[in-house]
């Protein structure tokens, strides 16, 4: 499905007894496909389907996106005696739910999309079912439409369809409300500035529009200002142009504002321009990217802080929570490799020459080439990484 759904925005949520945020909306396959390997049934300890905390999650996903979007269930049950009021939760919500049943209704063997059974590691069949009349109740709650997983393409098929469909309509209705309060009455005032300008004597000079569009196409450099660019431009809006065509240190020197400017050198990689800038704020985005900035250094205890301080200010910031997690993750895979690490001493020492008639040489001891390669050696495995942040959030009352 994701494969299918090449250049889109898909979020992972993981849940049993509780709801867990996986991964945020990413564009990036390889990352998804990363953490859906790493999924088992072991993650969550807490027992149930508590589709209820599914939605919520979902919620707060798609109003971070400000778009309309699809939540596809896949799960082989649910809990009907938690269905009541469940249906209110999608009121005013431009999410739309998706109920696709895994496993078979029989209890049969679960086959691949070639026809050959799944098999354990211990190459036993593996066996599937679900609850039948507990999906349609779910289902019929939600108002959702209820298919099932197929050996060929037809559930993905469905899905598709029913997710494009979704999108078309929420968009067409914004739209309708966009126009509808598109300030009809400033019909009159238009007219009455129409009528003015046919009267005879009256023209309209074009010659600023002339030299501004002029200024614009002789530009020496996409993000350089020059004199006439100035004279109509801020600071602010040169540089959202040169950010918005990814010349990102051409803007991170022109915007004045200190958010964007930290925006545009993080992208830049220019870090302590960054962190000089987010460091003047006092917002949940700033401290956001103050975290990564010290993950990248590898300052964890300075990124937990940070991740802490944003989601103070914002109680409702998935991403910020995934990286606490991450960080504090790293930060136990860090201490503990040192204390683990071996003291190495040499068996017996031999001299090559005598002494003073050596040769000093400088030896560089062999890093990391980049800060993701130190990361991708860390132990923590995704699957590892995702139990822990699991159990916190169990703990702390699975508080997002």
């Amino acid at each position: 499905l994701i494969q299918r759904r090449a250049g889109s925005r898909n979020a992972l949520i993981a849940y049993a007894g509780s709801a867990h945020l996986v991964l945020p909306a990413t564009d990036d396959p390889a990352l998804l496909d990363t953490f859906i390997q790493a999924l088992a049934t072991d993650l969550i300890s807490k027992p149930g389907k508590n589709v209820s905390a599914v939605i919520d999650q979902a919620k707060r996903l798609l109003a971070a996106e400000k778009t309309p979007g699809t939540l596809l269930l896949i799960t082989d049950g649910a809990d009907t005696s938690a269905l009541a009021g469940m249906d209110k939760q999608l009121a005013d919500s431009a999410l739309q739910v998706l109920v696709l049943a895994a496993g078979s209704t029989d209890g049969g063997i679960i086959r691949d999309a070639s026809g050959q059974p799944r098999t354990d590691s211990n190459g036993r069949p593996q066996l599937g079912s679900f609850d039948q009349d507990a999906l349609k109740q779910l289902a019929s709650t939600l108002d959702a439409p209820l298919g099932s997983l197929t050996l060929n393409d037809d559930d993905l098929d469905w899905i598709e369809l029913h997710a494009e469909q979704h999108f078309q309509s929420a968009s067409d209705e914004q739209r309708e409300l966009h126009w509808k309060d598109a300030g009809y009455w400033l019909c009159w005032p238009l007219l009455l500035i129409a009528f003015f300008s046919v009267r005879r004597g009256w023209s309209v000079n074009w010659m600023a529009g002339l030299l501004l569009a002029l200024g614009l196409g002789l530009q020496p450099a996409p993000a350089q200002a020059n004199a006439l660019t100035d004279a109509f431009f801020t600071r602010d809006q040169q540089g959202r142009w040169a950010f918005e065509h990814q010349h990102y240190p051409q803007a991170a020197a022109l915007f004045v504002d200190p958010y964007w400017k930290g925006v545009a050198a993080y992208n830049a990689a220019d870090f302590d321009l960054a962190l000089a800038s987010f460091a003047r704020l006092d917002t949940p985005q700033a401290y956001f990217y103050l975290g990564n900035i010290y993950v990248r250094r590898f300052k964890f205890d300075q990124a937990i802080a940070a991740y802490q301080q944003a989601l103070k200010l914002q109680p409702q910031f998935p991403e910020a929570t995934a990286n606490l997690a991450l960080a504090i993750a790293l930060e136990k895979d860090t201490e503990s490799a040192e204390k683990n690490a071996p003291e190495v001493k040499p068996d017996e020492i031999k001299m090559d020459k005598a002494p003073g008639k050596g040769q000093s040489k400088k030896v560089e001891t062999q890093q990391a080439a980049s800060d993701e390669q130190w990361l991708q050696n860390l132990t923590t495995s995704p699957a590892k990484f995702l139990k822990q942040k699991f159990s916190l959030q169990d703990q702390a009352g699975a508080k997002p």
